[in-house]
């Protein structure tokens, strides 16, 4: 009996390991198609609402390449403290920026990403990195009320000088201040061309450059 005991108990230890999920990167391009599994460059979505739906473990990442994107993806699935689920407008090596010509600019230089979306990003999930788009039209990057921890970091959004935000914290007069966003990093974006750069409802948000 202590023999066959021995040989179970590796058995149960097995079993009762946690199963943990491995992060993905998901690829979107316009010659890309929804039908793809889009987790190699050579067979990308087309869409980044599509792509979101399919990143929902932490550290997952949606890399889309440069091309104009003519819609309003909900990023709605959440990472986690330490690994976010990150959407970026470039293929990891970093930003791509141009100079800019301003004593008082605070930075010196703008993103310059290619990849172009023509609504709104909106963000309804937590621990969530939105790096390097260029976003024109008068939507900008939306962010529901509730959430928390996520990161938007070197964008340009680019209005059509009337109406419109570029960053958008949502909930005022509709919602109690417990439920305001909370926990944002804002930094290294270039926004113009919109009424208001940034309108903040949010609790312990910082924003910087």
């Amino acid at each position: 009996m202590r023999l066959l005991i021995l040989r179970l108990l590796p058995v149960v230890a097995l079993l009762s390991f946690p199963f943990i999920a491995r992060a993905a990167t998901y690829y979107v391009a316009p010659s890309g198609s929804d039908s793809n599994a889009c987790t190699s460059a050579s067979a990308p979505c087309r869409t980044i609402g599509h792509a979101a739906g399919l990143a929902k473990s932490p550290g997952d990442i949606v890399q889309v390449a440069a091309g104009v994107y003519a819609e309003s993806p909900t990023l709605g699935s959440s990472g986690a403290a330490g690994n976010p689920i990150t959407f970026r407008g470039q293929d990891g090596s970093g930003c791509p920026a141009v100079a800019v010509n301003d004593v008082n600019h605070p930075t010196g230089s703008r993103p310059a990403s290619q990849a172009v979306v023509t609504g709104a990003i909106t963000l309804a999930g937590n621990y969530l990195a939105i790096n390097c788009f260029h976003l024109k039209g008068n939507s900008g990057i939306q962010i529901q009320p509730g959430v928390s921890n996520s990161s938007i970091t070197q964008n340009e959004i680019e209005g059509t000088g009337s109406t419109g935000d570029g960053i958008s914290f949502q909930g005022i007069a509709s919602v109690q201040s417990s439920q305001y966003a909370k926990a944002f990093t804002i930094d290294r974006n270039y926004i113009h061309g919109t009424s208001t750069g940034i309108f903040l409802v949010c609790s312990s948000c910082m924003v910087t450059n």
